[in-house]
């Protein structure tokens, strides 16, 4: 994942593996569930919904995560001593929501011409993030099953 310059606190984790299902049964065409490690060190899980376009090239995801809860964290550098000391400038909260659930959403594209040589995978490249400040962008590998 690449993310946007401008967030306040630690580094964002770049490598965020997960997995995912995407159901397309008449019952339940689209719905979306799914794990991963988000950008904060964090799993998160999520359920949703995919509607893409005829072939599945464009798609737009939206649902509902956790992981990205506020917590309060030490922060690091020359101004905050190892050992966690009670300083007010040294503690930060760590993440982008308020809630325990977040809306999530994620528009991509896929590219199923590279499919016959990555074994079969299709990779994705999707646009993520619901601030505008702080979007990323994610390269995932995708196989059907």
């Amino acid at each position: 994942t690449a993310h946007a310059p401008g967030h306040d606190g630690p580094a964002l984790q770049d490598f965020n593996p997960g997995l995912y299902a995407k159901f397309d049964t008449p019952l339940v065409d689209g719905v979306t569930v799914g794990l991963y490690r988000n950008s904060y060190d964090r799993w998160t899980v999520y359920g949703g919904k995919t509607w893409e376009t005829s072939g599945g090239r464009f798609a737009l995801t939206l649902g509902l995560g956790t992981g990205y809860k506020f917590k309060r964290i030490y922060g690091s550098g020359d101004v905050c001593p190892a050992g966690g000391a009670a300083d007010a400038q040294c503690w930060r909260d760590w993440g982008n929501s308020k809630s325990t659930l977040r809306v999530i959403g994620a528009a991509s594209v896929a590219f199923p011409e590279a499919k016959p040589y990555l074994l079969g995978a299709t990779p994705r490249l999707s646009l993520a993030g619901m601030k505008k400040r702080n979007p990323n962008v994610h390269l995932s590998l995708e196989r059907a099953f």
